[in-house]
């Protein structure tokens, strides 16, 4: 079994930002397997330009290799470092896959969002963290998720302020998008990444897709993992995911 993956540096700046990166959560070779696949399913070439739709947007999960194969013990064990061990429910599906071309640039890209549809609590169990698969190279420019960094700490404060009812995520994106106009987008980051990559970010880290104006296609995965018990908000021994969310207590 693998040791830690994520230093406590990358776990601090995790509670701080609201995410960090796992590096080579899965092999490169896997990578480019996997785009080989998805181009035979698509019948487009994933791995250059065949003047296609700019953008694709498969909205179902595989549950066969090579897709699954992305589910390494490395990426679990980096998810175990930030939700706890056990305290999450892994099910080998990989999927809802956004597919975006050289020359994307709709100008709907910009759909800034907390992830789920379902009633937000501070203590949700839905959606342990947002794992964002890079089967592609992502260089800058070209495609990358744009992050709000320490955003997810201003909406778990909007969050408490709802207590005990909660909120709908569609209420949540108006919300923040009226706060972060106002804060004229400040942290504002495009991520970059090399194919094998994981992008892991807070369950609400503010986020949104983004135009691609590089070379490449942009191949990413984003698999949806739910807690198998409610966050935590106070008390010791908090993992990375739950601190972040104490930190905003009233």
């Amino acid at each position: 079994m693998p040791g830690d993956p994520l230093s406590r540096t990358q776990l601090d700046e995790f509670v701080e930002r609201g995410w960090t990166m796992l590096r080579r959560g899965f092999a490169p070779s896997l990578a480019a397997t996997v785009r080989a696949a998805l181009g035979e399913y698509l019948d487009r070439d994933l791995d250059g330009d065949d003047g296609g739709e700019r953008a694709v947007w498969i909205q179902e999960v595989f549950q066969t290799s090579p897709y699954v194969d992305a589910l390494t013990d490395r990426f679990c064990a980096a998810v175990d470092q930030l939700v706890g061990a056990h305290r999450w429910q892994l099910d080998r599906v990989m999927g809802w896959w956004r597919i975006t071309f050289p020359g994307y640039d709709d100008s709907r890209a910009a759909n800034w969002h907390v992830e789920g549809e379902f009633r937000h609590h501070v203590w949700s169990p839905e959606q342990a963290i947002v794992n964002l698969f890079c089967f592609s190279t992502v260089e800058p420019g070209g495609g990358g998720t744009r992050l709000v960094e320490g955003s997810h700490l201003t909406v778990a404060r909007l969050l408490w302020e709802a207590e005990p009812e909660g909120l709908d995520g569609d209420d949540i994106w108006p919300l923040m998008n009226r706060v972060f106009h106002e804060a004229q987008w400040a942290r504002e980051t495009e991520i970059t990444a090399e194919e094998g990559d994981v992008v892991l970010a807070h369950p609400l880290l503010f986020h949104s897709s983004n135009v691609n104006h590089g070379v490449r296609a942009r191949v990413m995965a984003q698999p949806r993992f739910d807690m198998t018990e409610p966050k935590r908000t106070d008390g010791v021994g908090l993992f990375p995911v739950e601190a972040a969310i104490a930190r905003t207590r009233p």
